[in-house]
């Protein structure tokens, strides 16, 4: 699920999200030992969203054009759909119902 509005406009807009996701995960050896002489790491998990299109609830549909980044849940981006039109997108961890 992710809120979208258009940048010339203030209304959201929920829509359902077509995604893939990447996961990945990076540990990290600090050099340090705990009491047991065993080295303390560190393990940080990603995920890297790439959207494909959005559906919004009045049944429109966004081609999202080529992405660079990945997209991260909670994180606002602006992007521009196929049609060039710019828009705010955020992804939402809400479960569709």
């Amino acid at each position: 699920m992710v809120c979208v509005t258009a940048s010339s406009y203030s209304t959201n807009i929920k829509a359902i999200a077509d995604i893939h996701v990447d996961g990945r995960t990076e540990t990290e050896d600090r050099g340090e030992e705990d009491k047991f002489g065993l080295s303390i790491t560190h393990t940080y998990t990603y995920r890297d969203v790439w959207v494909k299109r959005l559906y919004l609830s009045g049944g429109g549909v966004l081609n999202i054009a080529e992405q660079d980044e990945a997209w991260h849940l909670g994180e606002s981006v602006r992007h521009k759909d196929s049609h060039g039109r710019s828009w705010h997108v955020r992804l939402l961890n809400e479960p569709i119902l």
